[in-house]
């Protein structure tokens, strides 16, 4: 509910990605090739649908989905250079 008008989940979603959306290509002075959005890693795959339909109506291009640990997990090797052994655990 919104007020008193009934509006989807996917619409609200939708809404805030549009914003980010316009956020993005003044930052980014243009369109992103691609999109990554982390969620938790709990949320299934039919709120995960709603999530990437949303995006895809936000005219965001070429969206992943991806579980919020494994994105840590990646942002921790490919961005911070972090460095753990094969096979080693990384707690995020």
């Amino acid at each position: 509910m919104l007020g008193n008008a009934e509006v989807p989940l996917g619409d609200c979603v939708a809404a805030v990605l549009r914003r980010i959306a316009v956020e993005a290509r003044r930052v980014a002075d243009g369109q992103p090739d691609g999109v990554v959005l982390t969620c938790p890693a709990v949320v299934g795959p039919r709120r995960r649908r709603i999530v990437a339909a949303a995006a895809w109506a936000a005219g965001l291009p070429d969206v992943q989905m991806t579980p919020e640990p494994v994105a840590a997990a990646a942002y921790f090797v490919n961005v911070v250079k972090g460095r753990a052994p094969d096979g080693a655990p990384i707690v995020v």
